[in-house]
């Protein structure tokens, strides 16, 4: 967080981490302070949304697996990062913003929602984002 302030990047920031290391942060937060990880448990069950820990605001990734090149043989390390919302940007081809179709499955007994788009995504500000690897494993 110290080298997006650092860099003037725009706030909020957000931290993506994988659900184990989210547990890991919840034991450390509440040992370091004095508001515990009940509070930020009981928000995510009640409101159905994980509370800002530290000024960041956690998103939940499933696989962000950094494998064995990451050092390790056994890839118990993940790949997470924080970042500001203005450092990545998305565009779309003209004419094909994201168009949803219905489709009826009689087998199914009902329909499909079937969304299609061109677009792309990229990086605006490379020191607006910080790579963090992270142990990912009991």
């Amino acid at each position: 967080m110290r080298q997006l302030i650092s860099a003037k990047a725009p706030r909020p920031y957000y931290l993506a981490i994988t659900p184990h290391v989210f547990e890991d942060l919840l034991a450390l937060y509440s040992t370091n302070t004095n508001f515990t990880a009940l509070a930020v448990r009981e928000a995510v069950v009640t409101q159905g949304v994980i509370p800002p820990i530290f000024g960041l605001q956690p998103l939940l990734v499933d696989n962000l697996a950094a494998g064995a090149s990451a050092g390790k043989a056994d890839g118990a390390d993940a790949k997470c990062g924080v970042f500001s919302g203005e450092a990545l940007g998305y565009v779309f081809k003209p004419g094909s913003e994201i168009m949803i179709e219905t489709q009826r499955d009689a087998s199914m007994r009902g329909y499909e929602l079937v969304a299609t788009s061109v677009y792309a995504v990229g990086e605006i500000e490379d020191t607006w984002g910080v790579e963090l690897l992270v142990d990912n494993k009991d």
